[in-house]
């Protein structure tokens, strides 16, 4: 009985081990996200994750993953509840509201500026939490991200901007257009613009559908919703409709 455990003692983790080593062989345990984004192709980060490629299916676990990121960092910058899981960064939409535009490109802007990778800084927000994280973290940051950071922080936080059960959400103004048109010269393409409106505004079917490369989608759909389920850029499609509207 004894050689017998002895032996078990020697065979179990073998097995144990084994099974694990063949699991990886087939791609089927892994520690780490299979997400994919795209890669510098060149210069000194040649070969790197690219985060302007983060997409709005990615979790805040794959990013901490793919970017080296602590995922407690990531929650402390996008005010996300200790003990979450599985989040995406297009759920942030659900958390902010309609009243400030965080979402998935603040998280690629916000990752860029948190490991020093090289992106084109446009209109994106961040919360006053992610600007914080980036001004106590990095202390590399040159005087013109800085200025970016202070010039691109929403200071709203995700409990204050969250729309409340007892207040009703405001409607939506049945005469104005979010869209420049004359009759409302300040207000662009946002977050809870529709492709109907962009079709109210005077951009054609065919416009719209060769910015955003596909057939025009339910009209009643929001720009940002559709950019994000289908991984585009939205402010890179929300300039180039506003262009069409100056």
């Amino acid at each position: 009985m004894k050689i017998r455990l002895k032996l078990l003692a020697i065979i179990v983790p073998v097995i144990l081990l084994g099974g694990i080593a063949v699991s990886m062989a087939a791609g089927v345990w892994s520690t780490t996200t299979d997400k994919q984004p795209a890669t510098y192709t060149s210069g000194e980060f040649a070969g790197e994750y690219n985060p302007a490629d983060i997409r709005g299916s990615y979790t805040f676990e794959d990013i901490s993953s793919l970017f080296g990121i602590k995922l407690g960092v990531l929650y402390e910058a996008f005010g996300i509840p200790e003990g979450t899981s599985g989040m995406k960064t297009k759920d942030l939409e659900g958390m902010y509201g309609d009243t400030i535009e965080i979402g998935n490109e603040s998280v690629q802007v916000f990752v860029a500026l948190y490991k020093n990778l090289p992106m084109v800084l446009d209109d994106t927000l961040l919360p006053q939490t992610a600007a914080d994280v980036l001004l106590r973290d990095n202390k590399d940051l040159t005087d013109e991200q800085k200025a970016y950071i202070a010039e691109h922080t929403a200071k709203e936080t995700a409990q204050e901007s969250a729309p409340s059960a007892s207040e009703p959400s405001a409607s939506p103004s049945p005469t104005g257009s979010p869209l420049k048109d004359g009759t409302n010269e300040e207000a662009l393409v946002n977050g809870s613009t529709t492709f109907q409106q962009l079709l109210d505004a005077g951009i054609s079917k065919e416009d719209i559908e060769l910015i955003i490369g596909s057939p025009l989608p339910p009209t009643n759909q929001t720009v940002k919703d559709y950019c994000n389920a289908q991984g585009l850029s939205f402010s890179q499609i929300k300039d180039q409709l506003n262009a069409l509207a100056e």
